[in-house]
């Protein structure tokens, strides 16, 4: 840890639980009116989302 930064998390979503990281993933999505994975992609950078890759890894989806 540095002057106060976090250090990167490269693996954050794994301490999520499956219900919180679909309630966070439903929010965005609905917040945001994404209809497509595309879309999913382009509004999820530099907000903080798991990739699309991550979802389909930790809840099957």
């Amino acid at each position: 840890m540095s002057l106060g930064k976090k250090p990167y998390e490269r693996y954050k979503w794994d301490s999520y639980s499956d219900r919180n990281l679909k309630k966070i993933v439903k929010d965005f999505i609905k917040t945001n009116g994404i209809r497509s994975q595309r879309s999913y992609d382009q509004k999820s950078v530099g907000e903080n989302m798991p990739s699309l890759s991550t979802l389909k890894k930790d809840l099957g989806i």
